[in-house]
């Protein structure tokens, strides 16, 4: 489960996404420039290889999108994880600070209820993990966002955030699914707007590949009818019965390819 003393590295990440998402070319070398730290440094603490300092927590701290709450679970979480080290030399700053524990303890929740929403609200998170089935699958964030025309960024977080929920594991630096965390709706309830933006990126991914995947690799139809609505319970019964015998045709055989399934029914009259 998720670490709260590596806090930190999930708001320098979410601070280079938000970013990243206003200017798409956006370089870590810009993004340490404008932190004023060193860009190897900033690497190292993004990849978990090096505990910040308080001093760099400090001066990285005002320059993040956060309320002055979340700067001080920032700062929180780095003396928190520089604890942890059990140095036989411990700086005074890390010994004088005092960190709210109660707050950490509410922030673990908050960022797995975080972590859950986005997980259900970016199509690409549950695509990687339907990916680890795949008998050419690379464990490798960088041939993962090649395949999926990802920002690399982005691949890495929702990794991370697939391992916190246990959706995911890693041993000997290769991921894989894990089969029963996959019923996402027996376990957990997920909000409206993370469902409804997932269901918007699948439709747009959709558009996608009417444009650029030849008509052999994929089957889309449409009907136009005129319905009795009081029959859409049933409609929807079938519908879901329609999927699971599908999926379970398609996943009988060899894993080569990811795809997704859409079924469609709306009214055209308001």
């Amino acid at each position: 489960m998720q670490n709260v003393e590596n806090y930190y590295i999930q708001a320098l990440e979410k601070e280079l996404l938000l970013r990243k998402q206003k200017n798409s070319s956006y370089s870590m070398r810009a993004f340490s420039k404008s932190l004023n730290v060193n860009s190897g440094v900033l690497s190292l603490v993004l990849n978990g290889k090096r505990t910040p300092s308080l001093e760099f927590g400090e001066k990285v701290a005002e320059k993040l999108s956060v309320d002055p709450k979340g700067r001080q679970h920032f700062l929180d979480s780095i003396v928190s994880a520089q604890r942890k080290r059990k140095l036989q030399r411990i700086p005074p700053a890390i010994k004088k600070y005092k960190v709210n524990e109660k707050a950490l303890k509410d922030l673990k929740f908050k960022e797995l209820q975080n972590d859950y929403y986005h997980s259900v609200s970016e199509w690409y998170c549950f695509t990687i993990l339907e990916m680890t089935r795949l008998s050419e699958f690379k464990s490798c964030t960088k041939w993962i966002s090649k395949q999926l025309g990802v920002d690399e960024l982005k691949v890495k977080v929702a990794i991370k955030r697939l391992l916190n929920l246990g959706f995911l594991t890693e041993e000997n630096g290769e991921y894989k699914a894990v089969d029963d965390q996959l019923r996402l709706d027996e376990m957990y309830t997920a909000t409206s707007v993370a469902r409804r933006n997932k269901q918007i990126q699948i439709r747009e991914k959709a558009i996608e590949s009417i444009e650029e995947v030849p008509i052999e690799k994929r089957s889309m139809t449409s009907m136009t009818m005129c319905i009795d609505v009081d029959r859409l319970p049933e409609a929807k019964k079938l519908i879901s019965e329609f999927n699971e015998a599908m999926s379970n045709l398609l996943e009988s055989g060899k894993k080569d390819k990811v795809y997704a399934m859409e079924i469609g029914l709306f009214p055209l009259q308001k």
